[in-house]
């Protein structure tokens, strides 16, 4: 898990760009945890039990191959049904490199 705190400064692009649906792993704090072998995300963006500290974005690496498989199933489905999602002008600047970042994603997995 890796903390952004929305009112953090350093991980405040992740925090808006989740907060507008972008998925997880083409966030800024979530390509570096694709990049570093995570294939599933989780948005901790509330504290279970108010306790558990500020949010954060969680990410599993696969224990498996069949794990790997599924994960990787999964997410790139969730960045081609964002990629087939229109457009919205004034999301140009969080969505456009969101969807370089899920086409980079994509053309690894192939």
């Amino acid at each position: 898990m890796v903390e952004y705190g929305v009112t953090e400064e350093t991980h405040s692009s992740t925090a808006r760009a989740l907060q507008l649906g972008i998925p997880p792993a083409v966030t800024p704090l979530g390509y570096l945890l694709w990049r570093s072998g995570f294939r599933a995300f989780k948005d901790w963006y509330f504290p279970e039990g108010w306790r558990e500290g500020e949010t954060k974005l969680q990410g599993d690496k696969p224990l498996n191959r069949d794990q790997e498989r599924r994960m990787t199933d999964k997410l790139r489905k969730d960045l081609e049904r964002f990629l087939n999602q229109k457009s919205r002008e004034d999301l140009k600047e969080w969505e456009e490199p969101a969807r370089e970042l899920a086409n980079k994603i994509l053309k690894e997995l192939r």
